[in-house]
């Protein structure tokens, strides 16, 4: 049964759906890019996606990325090449560093309508890209600088191609969504077969630009891959192909894992109000007619990448989800439609929903205040004390966005032995709390200068001790950490070493110009 083109009083909505897609697409280039520079790069990816694209300007390399000013080969380039040209023209900070990422999410909202469109109807279309926008996790992805809105974006935009029969586009599609992520955008070839086996149209598989479209896909694919295979050879094969698809696939990393109902909990909490939309709208509408087999089409593709995420990918991440969302937001639209249609209380129970939706956002609003430390403040007293190729040692911290703010080579520590050899080598330190090293300084016989202390983070410069007997005064209005003081008489307590902030003026707050 039809949903979306007459409503019950017979009035033609097809000018309607178009009007609500643009509200769609309007109102989610608002809230995407809204205050996008607003926020710190406090996301582990995100760091790291600012940086890479730094450090093309950098090493002035547009072939090789780099990271922490060392050759990197996690993902293709598409995306670094993309923000270090905004680089150049805007200036490095965040917004800059986010700005793909932001109008892959508006893209992506097109995507969905257009799929959504060529499966059922605009009105069905626009109502799943209007649904996509209230889910927070799409929110939050395509505000951070980040590589999945693309993917979505030309994952489902390669898929309309080829369900439409262009498949010469549908697989340049494919190349761009490779180019910026990855394999990863073959999940979008996983629906073909589904749909030629529920919609009987094998005969797909004679036409022959379905098979000349390949040499699109690897003409826009391969001169990178195999330019840094004959640059780097076994190397970038290693962290290419055997560490960032071969180790994920194998095992969980960097402690992502979940038993078998991780994706299905995330998509529950992801979804809301929505997934039991989804879930109940199966058993009030079922799978009858020509519209059933598409939405048989729908549920069998979220099945198959379901079972595919859970039980051959042992790296668990919700992230994975974003690749069945387009086809969660098109079966629930349709739910809706048909609940309006069809149903006496599909309208009161729509407004529920919406009340619902509207508090959930207004209490995740964070996502789109972003996060504020002091990273771009420390960043700044960085660049100001660290002379020559001086290391930057962060001691204890996860937070990949401080290269980019820092402006040079970060090294990680986590054990005080480590920690001690580069209070020797006169590193600049950057820890939480500049106490926390008082006792490592003093095993090692370093006095520790305070350059900066902000609410999340102290820069501190090592330094040997002074040979002159100077007083413990002296040393604080230094603004140094002093030596441990000479033994005591027995049952005396050594007066525990003081902080004292170096007398710097603060650096003002201001935005980095690269990443």
């Amino acid at each position: 049964m039809k949903v979306g083109f007459k409503s019950r009083k017979g009035v033609d909505i097809l000018s309607a759906s178009k009007i609500l897609l643009a509200a769609v697409l309007l109102l989610g280039t608002v809230l995407i890019f809204w205050n996008l520079g607003g926020g710190d790069l406090t996301h582990w990816d995100e760091g790291r996606t600012a940086e890479r694209a730094r450090e093309i300007l950098v090493f002035n390399d547009w072939l090789t990325m780099h990271l922490n000013y060392r050759p990197d080969f996690a993902k293709p380039p598409l995306y670094y090449w993309l923000t270090a040209l905004l680089y150049q023209v805007v200036g490095v900070h965040e917004f800059a560093a986010r700005f793909w990422a932001a109008l892959f999410g508006v893209l992506g909202l097109y995507a969905v309508y257009r799929l959504g469109t060529l499966l059922f109807s605009a009105a069905v279309g626009a109502g799943a890209a209007a649904l996509l926008l209230t889910v927070i996790l799409y929110l939050e992805y395509a505000r951070t600088a980040m590589l999945d809105t693309g993917l979505l974006s030309f994952g489902v935009l390669a898929l309309c191609a080829f369900l439409s029969h262009a498949f010469l586009l549908g697989w340049a599609f494919l190349g761009v969504g490779f180019m910026l992520k990855g394999p990863w955008v073959l999940f979008y070839l996983l629906p073909l077969p589904i749909w030629w086996s529920t919609q009987n149209r094998w005969q797909a598989l004679r036409d022959p630009r379905l098979y000349l479209g390949v040499g699109i896909f690897l003409a826009i694919v391969l001169p990178w891959h195999v330019a840094q295979y004959a640059l780097h050879g076994q190397a970038f094969l290693k962290a290419y192909v055997g560490h960032e698809i071969m180790e994920r696939i194998q095992q969980p990393l960097n402690g992502h894992e979940g038993n078998p109902l991780f994706y299905l909990k995330r998509l529950m909490d992801k979804w809301h109000v929505w997934f039991y939309w989804f879930v109940i709208g199966h058993f009030v509408v079922g799978w009858r007619g020509q519209e059933g087999k598409k939405l048989a089409f729908l549920d069998l593709w979220i099945l198959a990448v379901l079972l595919m995420l859970n039980f051959f990918i042992n790296t668990k991440m919700i992230r994975y989800t974003l690749i069945i969302y387009p086809a969660m937001a098109i079966t629930v639209a349709y739910f809706i439609l048909y609940a309006l249609e069809h149903l006496r209380w599909g309208k009161h129970l729509l407004i529920l929903s919406g009340g619902i939706v509207l508090a959930l956002f207004i209490h995740q609003r964070d996502v789109l205040l972003g996060s504020s430390t002091d990273l771009r403040v420390l960043g700044l007293a960085v660049q100001r004390h660290a002379q020559g190729a001086q290391a930057v040692v962060v001691f204890r911290i996860v937070e990949p966005g401080l290269g980019f703010y820092c402006r040079r080579p970060v090294q990680w520590v986590w054990s005080h032995e480590e920690l001690g050899q580069m209070m020797r080598a006169g590193s600049l330190l950057i820890a939480d709390k500049a106490d926390s090293l008082a006792r490592v300084a003093e095993q090692q016989g370093v006095t520790l200068q305070v350059l900066y202390q902000g609410p999340g983070y102290a820069l501190i410069a090592p330094s040997q001790i002074p040979k002159s007997t100077a007083s413990v005064t002296a040393y604080g209005r230094a603004g140094l950490i002093p030596p441990p003081a000479p033994p005591q008489s027995r049952g005396s307590a050594p007066p525990r070493p003081r902080l004292t902030r170096a007398r710097f003026p603060s650096p003002p707050v201001q935005k980095f110009p690269t990443s």
